[in-house]
């Protein structure tokens, strides 16, 4: 048994949808996909795509990215209504959203979302990051009651970690730390919308073995501590140097 992990797939891109739909229908049979967040923010694809990797692994787990959440008027609902209906499309297809046991090792989705614990907001991140426009919180939500929704989801103690390795995984980044040097000059004005300090104390409470993340769309792995940290994200079809474009296999057991 295999776990493989992917994020960041962005399938209305047809180059993505594509890359996804030739994936081998025979070699992970007996394999677990973890998906890290962003597959697509049109619901039909989600359950295409859900569809299709529930009959090739064994096993999949996904929890959301924020890309997944946007909504657009003609929906009608706000960003948690969105997560109920993605929830159960996952059900239908057999895909958990919650600690999934398996032999050898337990896999824990955390649900996050960034609380400017990284960096201040500051004008130019208001007037281009996307979220601002295409997610819709219910009526009063504050950042920190945004953020709060998502991590209180959490349940990291209803299991036996005996004898196995803990997997863990999240869309948005735990420490900023983790943003590749020669990216940060770049990216920096990114800064508090990449993650959330609190899901690093809640990887260290659980200490993880491995903590899968996404969002960042540069491959990365690295150890902290007693933690490896891989980010494999796809990424959009022009992202080709720091992405791999393929799984990345992380445990073998």
């Amino acid at each position: 048994m295999r776990i493989y992990v992917i994020s960041d797939l962005h399938v209305e891109y047809k180059q993505n949808r594509n890359w996804v739909n030739n994936l081998s229908r025979i070699d992970y049979k007996q394999d677990t996909l973890i998906i890290a967040g962003d597959v697509a923010a049109d619901l039909n694809l989600i359950e295409e795509v859900f569809k299709f990797l529930s009959g090739i692994f064994f096993k999949v787990v996904y929890v959301p990215g924020n890309h997944d959440l946007w909504v657009n008027e003609e929906m009608n609902i706000n960003s948690i209504e969105k997560l109920e209906i993605i929830r159960k499309i996952a059900d239908k297809y057999d895909i958990s959203m919650s600690v999934v046991e398996l032999s050898g090792a337990i896999i824990v989705p955390l649900y996050s979302w960034y609380d400017y614990s990284f960096g201040k907001l500051n004008q130019e991140l208001i007037n281009t990051w996307a979220d601002f426009r295409r997610c819709k919180w219910p009526q009063n939500f504050s950042q920190q009651m945004i953020a709060e929704c998502f991590f209180s989801i959490n349940k990291t103690e209803d299991f036996n970690i005996k004898n196995k390795k803990i997997i863990s995984f999240s869309h948005f980044l735990p420490d900023i730390k983790l943003v590749p040097r020669f990216f940060t000059n770049s990216i920096s004005y990114l800064f508090p919308v990449m993650g959330s300090k609190r899901l690093l104390e809640v990887i260290s409470n659980l200490q993880s073995d491995i903590h899968v993340f996404g969002h960042l769309h540069v491959n990365c792995n690295k150890t902290q501590g007693k933690t490896r940290f891989i980010n494999n994200s796809f990424g959009y079809t022009y992202e080709t140097y720091f992405n791999k474009k393929k799984l990345q296999c992380i445990y073998e057991g």
